[in-house]
């Protein structure tokens, strides 16, 4: 019965592992990543994105988009008007988040802010909503950033799927929910040190601590409770073709 089973030197072994997906869910905790890909783009009412492709040690990965910018119908800035605890007004300029989090990476990684960095076009596969596949596509790649070490604290979010709705056509959230990752922090590699603390030429990484005391193993809840019956069938089928993402930005390359 199992004489016919023989090993082959030609044949490569599984190795030691410890299994799971290298696309799966990574649980909240900090991690140090190898930058793969980091490229603009830019979506179809004018908002620019960082799209980063990260890889832990034992080869699990990361997608992140950072939105730096609002669409042009909000004039394209990269920040937003937040409420003035001393005025009661709306009058107080906050870097979007996504901003932040990408200037702050092109700090600890270069040494310079994101608008100092000069991206230079690559083609690279990319997936085609049109044509439902992968297909060689241009981007402005901030090559420097490649294979360049980064720690991210990441938080583990479970949220409802959304999907369009046909007769809106507007996006609505479903019934059914997801799991997926957000770069809350990045700390500098090796040292932990926030840019604050930087700054600040702190001796020690205080708030990376305080940090893994907060998130390390916690999966944060952005359900929405009250959701309606889940949009029709015509409706998600309409969502699934709709693209997500635009042409490229950061100089030349962006359309």
């Amino acid at each position: 019965m199992f004489d016919s089973l023989k090993t082959d030197e030609t044949i490569k072994t599984s190795g030691d592992t410890l299994g799971g997906s290298k696309y799966s869910t990574l649980e909240s905790a900090l991690y140090d990543f190898t930058v793969k890909l980091a490229y603009g783009s830019i979506s179809k009412g004018g908002a620019k994105a960082l799209n980063l492709l990260l890889e832990t040690a034992d080869g699990k990965e990361l997608k992140q988009q950072l939105w730096m910018s609002s669409g042009k119908a909000k004039g394209c800035l990269n920040y937003y008007m937040s409420k003035n605890p001393k005025t009661g007004n709306k009058d107080m300029k906050k870097y979007l988040p996504g901003f932040e989090a990408a200037n702050h990476l092109t700090q600890m990684c270069l040494g310079k802010e994101i608008n100092q960095v000069n991206p230079e076009t690559k083609t690279i596969m990319l997936y085609d909503f049109s044509q439902g596949k992968e297909v060689p596509t241009e981007v402005p790649m901030i090559t420097e950033l490649i294979n360049k070490k980064i720690t991210a604290g990441v938080i583990k979010k479970v949220e409802n799927k959304r999907t369009l709705d046909a007769d809106t056509g507007k996006y609505v959230a479903t019934t059914e929910t997801r799991e997926i990752n957000e770069i809350d922090k990045f700390f500098h590699y090796p040292t932990g040190l926030t840019v604050t603390e930087a700054q600040a030429k702190a001796d020690k990484p205080v708030f990376k601590e305080k940090w893994a005391e907060k998130w390390t193993g916690v999966t944060k809840d952005n359900t929405e409770s009250d959701i309606a019956l889940a949009p029709s069938k015509k409706s998600s089928t309409a969502a699934s073709n709709t693209p997500r993402e635009g042409a490229s930005l950061f100089g030349g390359a962006a359309a």
